[in-house]
């Protein structure tokens, strides 16, 4: 796991997302090959650090994340949380996470917060 501070150049350049996999309405993988799992991380929260995972296998398209100890705020479409700026995410909730793992971005609020990924990824394309 690694966890690092960004500087004031990665915290104000804007970010281009792109789409990583096809979904169906009642959120179903639709895309070529199957899901399972291809890691797990821990990341734990402190002081006002932004915090996400940098090291994500390039074939994850769905993460399930919870948070255990403290309150945390995040953002998934590049740009940092704040403690005041971002989806609340509390002790015990669980977020099902579509999208680039390298965009998710989270920021302790209060507590000691754990937060761990559980990412899904396309095999067998």
């Amino acid at each position: 796991m690694a966890t690092r501070k960004l500087n004031k150049a990665q915290l104000e350049a804007p970010q281009r997302l792109q789409p990583v996999a096809s979904f169906d309405i009642d959120g179903n993988y639709v895309g070529p090959g199957s899901l399972q799992g291809v890691g797990y991380r821990r990341l734990v929260l402190s002081g006002s650090t932004v915090t996400w995972v940098s090291d994500a296998p390039a074939s994850v398209v769905l993460c399930e994340i919870r948070c255990e100890g403290g309150m945390v705020r995040y953002r998934g479409d590049g740009p940092n949380p704040t403690a005041t700026d971002g989806m609340p995410l509390w002790p015990m909730d669980a977020l099902e996470y579509r999208g680039p793992v390298s965009a998710l971005r989270f920021i302790r609020v209060d507590g000691a917060p754990v937060i761990h990924v559980d990412m899904q990824g396309v095999i067998g394309t």
